[in-house]
């Protein structure tokens, strides 16, 4: 439940990790453990079993989901203390979370309608948002989004000109989408995603 951070130096040559180098993580880990870290390009993502979640990093986009600018130091995500935060994922510039009641947020870019909002919201979205109920897990490519209902179907948003929403037609997908093209009866526990491309792990350990 510890958390190792590394990063390049000036040369380019990655430091020896410094275990829980943060204060303000330190202090929570007295109560709490890591349980899930994301990575975006620029943006990190860490959430505890106490079900916090602290972000750092770029902040240019709003992917951090906290007030200001890009920061080196975590900072809570406070608009989530709600919520008891099961699971997260980090795109490109965009941010996804899932509540233990199955509840979907996300914020950060959604220049491509990656946070599943639609087009009312704008292409930034600062603040964590509802997006979906009822899902178990979510993923974050590039600019898409991928989320595992409690059903076991696949939903996807943002950017699919490589097919990596599934077979739909046109570049961008500014809200949810089922995806289709499955075996019949197939019931999906988990999805990743590359940079433009998507896999899923079904019940029965196929990929």
């Amino acid at each position: 439940g510890d958390l190792y951070l590394s990063h390049r130096d000036n040369q380019g040559v990655f430091t020896e990790p410094i275990l829980n180098q943060f204060l303000c993580i330190r202090r929570t880990l007295q109560n709490s453990r890591i349980k899930m870290v994301a990575l975006g390009d620029s943006h990190c993502l860490v959430l505890l079993d106490s079900g916090f979640v602290y972000s750092w990093g770029n902040n240019s986009f709003g992917q951090l989901g906290v007030p200001g600018t890009s920061s080196d130091v975590p900072h809570l995500v406070a608009s989530l203390l709600e919520s008891r935060i099961v699971c997260i994922a980090a795109g490109y510039n965009h941010s996804l979370a899932v509540d233990e009641t199955g509840t979907v947020y996300a914020w950060g870019s959604n220049a491509c309608g990656e946070c599943g909002v639609g087009d009312s919201f704008g292409t930034l979205i600062p603040t964590p948002m509802r997006v979906l109920a009822s899902c178990r897990s979510v993923a974050a490519g590039d600019s898409f989004s991928l989320f595992v209902t409690m059903n076991g179907e696949v939903l996807a948003c943002g950017r699919s000109g490589d097919g990596q929403c599934g077979p739909f037609d046109g570049e961008v997908l500014r809200t949810p989408r089922l995806v289709s093209g499955f075996p019949p009866n197939t019931i999906l526990k988990k999805v990743a995603c590359g940079e433009s491309f998507s896999v899923a792990l079904d019940h029965s350990g196929h990929v």
